[in-house]
């Protein structure tokens, strides 16, 4: 994963047996409560804003186009265009 915080990125899967035209609904999920995630989907393609990035817990932290900031599997996000520096 070569994403970097403040990347254009677009969540989807990386799955190399999908029929071709096939697509999914990929999971986010955000804390109301501290301990207890709040599980939804989003279309896949949807595209975001890398804010953040975990390794160790194998997540990152996204701003959807509703301008919600949410969690989603670091295996989805795919870059799409690189944040100036």
């Amino acid at each position: 994963m070569d994403s970097r915080v403040g990347d254009l990125v677009v969540l989807r899967h990386n799955d190399p047996f999908r029929r071709p035209g096939e697509t999914h609904r990929i999971p986010v999920w955000t804390y109301n409560n501290v301990d207890k995630p709040c599980y939804r989907y989003e279309s896949e393609d949807t595209m975001c804003v890398l804010t953040n990035v975990t390794d160790r817990f194998g997540s990152a932290q996204v701003i959807l186009p509703s301008g919600e900031q949410c969690w989603v599997r670091l295996s989805v996000v795919n870059t799409v265009q690189r944040a100036r520096r």
